[in-house]
């Protein structure tokens, strides 16, 4: 019998760890295992730790001393007290009051006792294994592997305006139930939630989905019993992952040995914290319980040189015909594996081979690999065997894996500098900075001595221009850049056209992160446009974009132009006759921390303020001439600030005259 580990979490009841292996014909095996945890600490005082233990003798089965590698170097072992416990009962107990006590050091609370028994017995969640004997029959590692056959449920809550996120003021006026039977879908929308309920009861579903979690915790003020402990929750709003990208949630429960349950809940940073706390595991390396490293005293002059960023060229805005983006791949993740940066081997004073990164001027010692580098190596190299097989043969499965492993990529830099990382360091992420500026800069140089003029350079990519170059020509670039640098370059978009607008802010500058085009497949390209912004603005500047979708040369563009002017007028005009569906007009803000905390009203704080709410994490709104009123409490009667959405549409009609930059 074989199946794949689906739930599994310390049931103290029991005081085992209560395993759920799904079975390949939708059936469920739920074992409970015993399993000894293990607690490490490290004391100066042996009386003192004898004299704990003797205290706790009724939690202990046995307990020894090991040589264990500690921060922040790892380069010296120190005599680590590594005591097991009788279960995962008496290892709660026993960890809450030497964390009470506080005169020991704890290590290797993370990864968590669950993760620890997975990794000793070679096993992980949604890795294929015989279920009689829990051994694996797959490598947790594999590039191609099945997924379970799960039953599932997307659940909405709908209203007119969309999903319903505050349900218990608000109720909804209907549900959406999305089923999901293997490959089968089939969705059905209630208006009565029992009914909904019962459904979805009698369909019995593995794993429940939806866009916000408060669904969850409605329908079970409705149904006592509806959330089952047992069952899989996945809730879209916390977690950078979408609802297309499922998979991706598997791939990253396999690697970090995690279950689906707490993956969707967890921050990236926190997933790949737990992946490197088992690659720390494996290497004997002690895992700290709060971070162990502080940031080193700056000048301001030495701060304000490697604290700045990657390297940015500022563009002139205009319209530019026939260019290429070329980015790296993955380039900051790539120079952490390559030059071996971590907080375990920036400025190491005892290193006897090393090499010193540009403008920051950080020691980097190559004499020993670094645990963030080493983990990252591993992903790194199966997120470019994913992409490439996804760029190939366009399987979902690989490009939601790709996506998720990206996602933990562009991660780990961030939380190189994050003050509260278990394995961040300032001085690292400095270094990483200092190398990719440098490694960008000299790509700008190759491709212009190559002849090919830099429209725009920003941190990982380059946009750049040569007058009837062909694709195989920007391929051919990207390919030369890779090989001098030693970094992969792939042509990410060869654009018909690309229009870099004004700053907003500063005259004659472009702006830096936005800009719009149409690549040679007819693909139209919005990057850096505010998501805040009504659904109207996107659709006019998506409708904008696409009357230029057959235009390759300035000619043709300038015989265009009118229209847009003409488009501009009939969006005004659909406006001030009200023919704008209410739908489209809902402004969408996200209120990162309490209402009181805000000095200024803005329109969304006061809208937010109307909700009567004690939480709002989110609000959407529509302005009216009364100011602003949250969807939830919008009426017919409510007239709307036409001239609000107007300057709205002006704004953005004034960034798209193009024909002063046609002219040039």
């Amino acid at each position: 019998m074989e199946g794949w580990i689906i739930r599994i979490y310390p049931d103290y009841s029991r005081n085992k760890i209560k395993t759920i292996i799904l079975l390949d014909n939708y059936r469920v095996n739920v074992q409970y295992i015993h399993y000894n945890p293990k607690i490490y600490l490290t004391c100066s005082d042996k009386t003192l730790v004898n004299r704990i233990l003797i205290a706790n003798s009724e939690y202990i089965i046995d307990y020894k001393t090991e040589d264990w590698f500690y921060p922040p170097w790892y380069q010296k072992t120190k005599k680590t007290w590594v005591i097991k416990l009788l279960g995962v009962k008496e290892y709660r107990t026993f960890l809450n009051k030497l964390i009470k006590d506080g005169r020991f050091i704890i290590w290797n609370v993370m990864p968590s006792i669950v993760t620890q028994m997975l990794y000793e017995h070679d096993l992980s969640t949604y890795t294929f294994i015989d279920v009689k004997n829990l051994k694996a029959v797959e490598d947790i590692w594999n590039i191609q592997y099945n997924i379970p056959r799960f039953k599932r449920v997307l659940i909405r809550l709908l209203d007119w305006y969309g999903d319903v996120i505050y349900p218990f003021k608000y109720s909804p006026k209907k549900i959406y139930v999305s089923y999901i039977d293997e490959n089968e879908k089939y969705d059905e929308i209630y208006t009565d939630p029992y009914h909904a309920i019962n459904e979805i009861i009698y369909f019995n579903p593995h794993i429940y989905e939806a866009y916000y979690g408060i669904t969850f915790k409605w329908l079970n003020s409705i149904y006592k019993g509806f959330i089952n402990k047992d069952n899989i929750y996945i809730d879209y709003s916390g977690t950078v992952l979408g609802y297309d990208d499922f998979p991706g949630f598997i791939e990253l429960a396999r690697l970090s040995r995690i279950d689906l349950n707490l993956v969707s809940k967890y921050s990236i940073g926190k997933i790949l914290t737990n992946i490197e706390s088992l690659e720390a595991f494996k290497m004997r390396r002690l895992i700290p319980y709060i971070k162990a490293n502080n940031e080193r005293f700056k000048s301001i002059s030495k701060l304000v040189k490697v604290d700045r960023g990657g390297y940015i060229y500022t563009p002139n805005p205009g319209l530019y015909f026939n260019v290429a983006q070329c980015d790296f791949t993955s380039l900051y993740p790539s120079i952490i594996v390559k030059y071996n940066i971590g907080s375990d081997t920036v400025n190491y004073r005892g290193c006897r081979n090393y090499i010193i990164s540009p403008d920051s001027k950080h020691k980097i010692c190559l004499d020993y690999p670094s645990i963030v580098s080493g983990t990252i190596k591993k992903l790194l190299k199966r997120r470019i065997i994913l992409k490439d097989l996804y760029k190939i043969s366009g399987d979902h499965l690989a490009g939601s894996r790709q996506r998720a492993l990206k996602w933990i990529l562009v991660t780990s830099f961030g939380y190189l500098g994050y003050r509260n990382s278990r394995f961040g360091k300032i001085e690292a992420y400095e270094s990483v900075t200092s190398y990719a500026r440098d490694i960008l800069f000299k790509a700008v140089k190759i491709a212009s001595k190559r002849g090919f003029k830099i429209i725009h350079a920003y941190v990982d990519s380059i946009i750049v221009f040569k007058k009837d170059a062909s694709r195989d020509e920007y391929l051919g670039l990207c390919k030369y850049i890779s090989k001098k640098l030693g970094f992969r370059m792939d042509l990410d978009r060869n654009y018909k056209w690309l229009y870099i607008p004004p700053n907003n802010n500063i005259k004659n500058i472009a702006a830096l992160n936005r800009y719009y085009g149409v690549d040679y497949h007819n693909n139209v390209i919005i990057k850096g446009f505010r998501r805040d912004y009504p659904f109207i603005i996107r659709e006019f500047i998506y409708n904008l974009i696409k009357l230029f979708t057959d235009v390759s040369c300035k000619e043709d563009f300038i015989k265009l132009c009118p229209s847009i002017n003409e488009l501009f007028q009939r969006y005004i005009l659909d406006l001030r006759s009200f023919k704008v569906k209410y739908e489209k007009l809902i402004i969408t803000k996200n209120i990162r921390k309490n209402l009181r905390g805000y000095r200024f009203y803005q329109p969304h704080i006061k809208a937010a303020y109307k909700l009567n709410l004690k939480y709002v994490p989110l609000v959407r709104y529509i302005m009216s001439i009364d100011g602003p009123i949250p969807v939830e409490l919008w009426r017919e009667s409510y007239k709307l600030d036409i001239n609000y959405y107007i300057k709205l549409l002006e704004k953005v009609y004034k960034e798209f005259l193009f024909n002063k930059y046609i002219k040039r």
